[in-house]
């Protein structure tokens, strides 16, 4: 066992090795452009969403309209553009929701990722004890 003191300067002193050899700068950096990547998915996904919902409204209204022309005479031109229409429209709307999906799940499970754990704790359990260890 040592004293409490000595445990805060060889703490002050290893963490000042570390500045010096830029160790904690770059796991600065790592976390920031992790931050950097996990907003950018978030708002492809967030922009995915809206267009596969706008092209989702766009085939029920294509939908609506191949229902009310009905099979009149002449209209044949109509009915083949509004299937046509709607069909296109439910495949890149499906696309989209996909999309977003795909990037919603990734980018926010990087944004709220939690930080590794140290390798320098562990613990030690044993019949009627528990005890932390924290290697230097």
């Amino acid at each position: 066992e040592v004293p409490p003191n000595i445990t805060i300067v060889f703490r002050q002193t290893k963490l000042e090795t570390q500045m010096e050899k830029g160790e904690i700068q770059e796991k600065k950096a790592q976390n920031q452009q992790r931050k950097v990547f996990a907003a950018i998915l978030t708002s492809t996904g967030a922009l995915s969403t809206g267009a596969g919902g706008y092209f989702f409204y766009k085939g029920i209204k294509a939908h609506s309209n191949y229902k009310n022309v009905g099979f009149y005479p002449g209209y044949e031109q109509d009915l083949d553009r509004y299937w046509r229409d709607m069909n296109n429209d439910f495949i890149i709307g499906g696309c989209a929701t996909g999309v977003a999906a795909v990037t919603l799940y990734f980018g926010l499970r990087l944004f709220f990722k939690k930080a590794t754990p140290s390798k320098n704790v562990g613990m030690i359990i044993g019949p009627d004890q528990i005890d932390v260890v924290w290697a230097f």
